[in-house]
């Protein structure tokens, strides 16, 4: 595991080399299981690259084409929303690259940290950028990390909230009964442990 791991972070650190030389990156960082030290042969390269104004189409195939002539497989999301990615093939291992601005970023934190909104997307987002390890960039990273780490008191109470509703399934045991829906009953109850699970996270 440790020797996979250490061969996609030195496969990241090679593959973000074209992106950071444009001027308009300002910070990069790698997430997941490469960050977190525990790949195995299924993992993948996420990335995250930060910028004060997101890179035109023809830079990023540009970086691509320095990039060892990496495969690109899909482009998801829409740059008029302030954030996009990119999903190539370097060497047989799928890379999924992330370009953000830092203004579209930063308000999306705070929708979180600060309006205490519960987003599955963005606390995902949150949770990458806690564990992430800074490539370039550091100082804003670390900072956003700080940032994350403090987790308001109100948030952590608007998620219990969020998270902690569920069915009264009991309520309906008597009619469920009668009707002869046994099949139902059972997915019902089936279904609850991951809800539970849900709230214990929480």
């Amino acid at each position: 595991m440790a020797d996979r791991t250490q061969y996609l972070l030195t496969l990241v650190q090679r593959s973000v080399r074209p992106y950071i030389a444009n001027p308009k990156t300002k910070a990069v960082m790698v997430t997941g299981s490469v960050a977190e030290g525990r790949c195995d042969e299924y993992s993948d390269c996420d990335v995250m690259l930060y910028y004060d104004e997101l890179p035109t189409e023809d830079e990023l195939t540009l970086a691509r084409q320095q990039n060892r002539g990496a495969e690109l497989v899909e482009l998801l999301g829409d740059r008029q929303s302030g954030a996009f990615g990119e999903t190539f093939r370097v060497q047989g291992i799928e890379c999924q690259f992330a370009h953000t601005a830092i203004a579209q970023w930063e308000a999306e934190m705070a929708t979180a940290l600060e309006k205490f909104e519960i987003q599955p997307g963005i606390m995902k987002m949150l949770h990458g950028t806690l564990i992430g390890m800074p490539l370039y960039g550091e100082a804003l990273i670390r900072q956003w990390q700080v940032d994350i780490a403090k987790y308001p008191d109100q948030l952590a109470q608007a998620m219990v909230e969020h998270y902690l509703k569920f069915f009264a399934l009991w309520g309906m045991q008597p009619k469920l009964a009668r009707r002869d829906a046994t099949l139902w009953y059972y997915q019902i109850w089936l279904s609850l442990p991951k809800i539970f699970l849900v709230c214990c996270r929480a």
